[in-house]
């Protein structure tokens, strides 16, 4: 399902029944027009919904399309650099609000957390720890419910926002 930010309402909710299926994926399109970008508000929306990748329509073509939805196929998340960059931004514009967990993260929680940031798959991650996958998949799961998150992409930008990791961390290559 392709949704468009301009969609991102408190109306939106009233679509659950169409993304709740476990086969269907949720694709954001985010616009180059004022009107069409992120803002908290839209957030806030996005925040409770199920997205599985975000593209910008300046990116979007069959081929990006295409990939996405392979990308997708394959359990990896898909977001545009400038895309990635806005979210952060708006994470680390919010500040470190109130008690951020319901459980403190492990050290090896906020050293998966960090490795998200860049955007590395649970097997690029496992690779740089020297665990399994397995183990990996653990780790984001616990991070996912210590920071109330339904994805990678809100862990991180959380995580941002409630001063767990920093932007310094992401590479520059990204």
């Amino acid at each position: 399902m392709l949704l468009s930010i301009r969609a991102l309402t408190e109306r939106v909710r009233h679509l659950r029944p169409l993304w709740s299926c476990c086969c269907t994926r949720l694709v954001l399109l985010a616009g180059s027009r004022d009107r069409d970008r992120l803002d908290r508000a839209r957030l806030q929306v996005a925040a409770e919904l199920p997205i599985d990748a975000v593209l910008r329509e300046e990116d979007l073509s069959d081929g990006s399309f295409a990939e996405t939805l392979d990308a997708l196929g394959r359990g990896t998340v898909s977001v545009s650099r400038n895309t990635m960059r806005e979210l952060f931004a708006l994470a680390a514009d919010a500040g470190p609000q109130g008690p951020h967990t319901r459980f403190e993260l492990t050290a090896r929680e906020l050293t998966v957390l960090e490795l998200m940031m860049p955007g590395l798959s649970n097997r690029q991650i496992a690779k740089t720890l020297g665990i399994t996958e397995h183990g990996v998949k653990r780790h984001v799961a616990n991070i996912l419910v210590k920071l109330g998150c339904q994805n990678r992409t809100m862990a991180v930008a959380s995580g941002i926002r409630l001063g767990l990791v920093n932007l310094e961390s992401v590479p520059s290559a990204m």
